[in-house]
């Protein structure tokens, strides 16, 4: 029992910290991309604060997906996911732009 104990927190804590280390990319490069020439964006602040939305937004998203008890109905099971499906692939495309955009530049 003591084995398999270990080795569920061995995993929680691997998966934390790939959602941490992506999660700090997204953002290391939404802020960067701020600061580009090219960036539609006026310079200033709130655009920089604008870009860490969306990874935050999922951290809270899946925090409270997760730690929330939540009905085991088709129904709650289908908002749960689709909540966080729709704030993952909304993080994803912004940032995979904003990374994009900072590599080219």
């Amino acid at each position: 029992m003591r084995a398999t104990r270990q080795s569920n927190w061995w995993r929680a804590g691997r998966e934390l910290a790939w959602f941490a280390f992506g999660s700090v990319t997204s953002i290391a490069a939404n802020v960067p991309h701020t600061r580009l020439p090219a960036s539609s964006q006026p310079p200033g602040l709130s655009p920089q604060i604008g870009a860490g939305v969306w990874p935050i937004a999922l951290i809270v998203t899946v925090e409270v997906l997760t730690r929330v008890s939540w009905r085991q109905t088709w129904f709650w099971n289908t908002v749960r996911y689709g909540i966080g499906t729709i704030v993952a692939i909304g993080s994803f495309t912004i940032s995979y732009g904003h990374i994009h955009a900072v590599l080219t530049a």
